[in-house]
């Protein structure tokens, strides 16, 4: 069964740039994985600050590896 998540995240003005550009990288290799049907991250067109994840998985075991990689645990550290 597929696993769909909805995110959003409001970003520090200071830090937006930042992790606008770690989103991408984390959207280009995360899409690559197996098991991975969606992944990607758009803009709020009202605030800017807002970031909206938008992923969807094919079971949970591609969800748990993929939040086993250290590439997530390093975005998760920067959007803490």
């Amino acid at each position: 069964m597929a696993v769909v998540i909805h995110g959003r995240m409001t970003i520090r003005p200071e830090m937006l740039e930042e992790t606008r550009s770690a989103a991408i990288q984390m959207g280009e290799a995360s899409r690559a994985n197996p098991g991975c049907n969606e992944y990607l991250f758009t803009q709020d067109l009202v605030d800017p600050a807002v970031l909206i994840l938008a992923e969807e998985r094919a079971s949970a075991e591609a969800l748990q590896a993929h939040l086993a990689t250290p590439r997530f645990a390093a975005f998760a550290e920067l959007i803490a």
